[in-house]
């Protein structure tokens, strides 16, 4: 056995009223699926800035002030909000039988 990719096209199945039109609906689709068409300026991919970003070169077309910003201030709180999680002592020092009988309180 190979492999098998599978898409849902219809979810529920209701509207087909015999097999043979779900097999049409089916083939539709592969037809329209296989059709070459010229792509919108939103599905175009720059291939080449993509080869650089994936290799780590520096792309000094991409303007990174175009993407949004997370305040310094809160980001250090949030880090400092885990390191006192990891930190923390429980307050209870739980045992290896307790582990295995499940008693965790």
């Amino acid at each position: 056995i190979g492999l098998c990719q599978t898409h849902s096209l219809y979810s529920p199945m209701r509207e087909f009223r015999c097999h043979q039109q779900a097999v049409a609906a089916a083939q539709a689709f592969l037809d329209g699926l296989m059709e070459e068409r010229e792509l919108s300026e939103d599905e175009r991919v720059n291939e080449e800035l993509l080869g650089k970003v994936m290799r780590g070169e520096e792309t000094p077309e991409i303007d990174l002030n175009d993407f949004a910003e997370i305040e310094s201030a809160e980001a250090d709180s949030k880090a400092q909000n885990i390191r006192d999680e990891l930190t923390a002592k429980p307050a209870k020092k739980i045992t290896r039988r307790n582990i295995l009988r499940g008693n965790f309180g």
